[in-house]
């Protein structure tokens, strides 16, 4: 095995997800997040096809090109998107050509031909990528109201039906907003992207730069099976409740 199928190899182990791409637009919560990570605003970044990019190994990549052809590297993140669900911040580089414009020379797993990069000053040209930080989530699907919900489903309420659920509200001691927002059944969508973004923290800080060779090593191979088994069973969950399934 070569080092570049070395790397898709590693990097295989240590996808974000599965679902992310990168997003259509610039939104608001993509706005939010890269201002609660400190970073610049996002900009789409090109991906360029280029000789020195490395599936897997960004740094090396840019520091690469740099020698061949100038520029710098920028560090910061790059942006996923599983639509209406999360954002997932990544950790990247990508060159700055001698004209100041940036480009992104490593290759992408689905083939995505733009990024959405916000560069990180917190980490300057010679930052010792081996520190990187690990992925940041970040929510943007959010559960409806369940006390909106309640108030909306009483304003479809006959004379006939109030009397009968104030009644019943109040043999509970509660109010009748309590008493039929109670009734509301939980949405379980939020639990399982908790229960993804839980699971894939932990998996993440078992990866680390291995001291004497290339890429990365786990540091717990049967715990970070049984988190990407629980990541897979949250992913279905979530995929059939949003009808992508």
């Amino acid at each position: 095995m070569n080092v570049r199928q070395l790397a898709a190899a590693l990097f295989a182990k240590t996808a974000v997800g599965g679902n992310e791409t990168t997003p259509i637009a610039i939104s608001p919560d993509i706005i939010a997040f890269c201002e609660s990570l400190k970073a610049d605003a996002p900009v789409y970044v090109q991906v360029q096809s280029d000789p020195d990019g490395m599936f897997g190994f960004c740094n090396v990549g840019v520091l690469e090109k740099t020698k061949a052809d100038g520029g710098t590297i920028r560090y910061g993140w790059c942006i996923w998107e599983y639509p209406g669900v999360w954002l997932i911040a990544e950790f990247h580089a990508v060159w700055v050509n001698p004209t100041g414009a940036l480009i992104d020379i490593t290759p992408k797993p689905d083939g995505e031909t733009c990024i959405v990069f916000a560069g990180d000053p917190t980490y300057p040209p010679d930052f010792d990528f081996k520190k990187r930080p690990i992925n940041r989530r970040w929510r943007i699907y959010q559960p409806p109201d369940r006390a909106e919900l309640a108030r909306a489903k009483i304003a479809t309420f006959t004379e006939a039906q109030l009397k009968y659920e104030v009644e019943r509200a109040t043999q509970k001691g509660v109010t009748l907003e309590q008493w039929i927002e109670a009734r509301i059944p939980i949405d379980p969508l939020s639990d399982h992207i908790e229960a993804f973004f839980r699971d894939a923290d932990e998996r993440d800080g078992l990866w680390e730069f291995n001291p004497t060779g290339i890429g990365t090593r786990c540091t717990n191979p049967q715990r970070v099976s049984e988190l990407a088994r629980n990541q897979q069973r949250h992913l279905i969950e979530i995929g059939k409740l949003i009808g992508r399934a």
